[in-house]
């Protein structure tokens, strides 16, 4: 069997990056496409990334929203609203 150029002298892949979670606050939305989504981060230390989020995360996140947010590399895996007080 004959292998194509480079075959079997491929680099193995990396291994995948660690799920995180921490407490978070919603600070930005952007959709630069109309395809493609990002959310901006705060998290509880202060430290602010953007994360690729899908369209129907996009859809439900406002910027404010604090909650526990699960990520893992650039991309945004769940946020689970905290329940927040309303005044009467």
């Amino acid at each position: 069997a004959q292998r194509a150029a480079g075959a079997g002298a491929s680099v193995p892949a990396a291994p995948p990056a660690p799920v995180q979670q921490q407490n978070a606050m919603v600070i930005t939305k952007r959709s630069p496409s109309g395809t493609e989504y990002f959310v901006g981060v705060e998290l509880e230390g202060g430290e602010r990334m953007e994360l690729w989020v899908s369209g129907s995360q996009y859809g439900l996140l406002l910027e404010g929203d604090q909650g526990l947010l699960t990520w893992q590399g650039r991309r945004l895996v769940a946020f689970e609203r905290a329940a927040v007080a309303r005044k009467a």
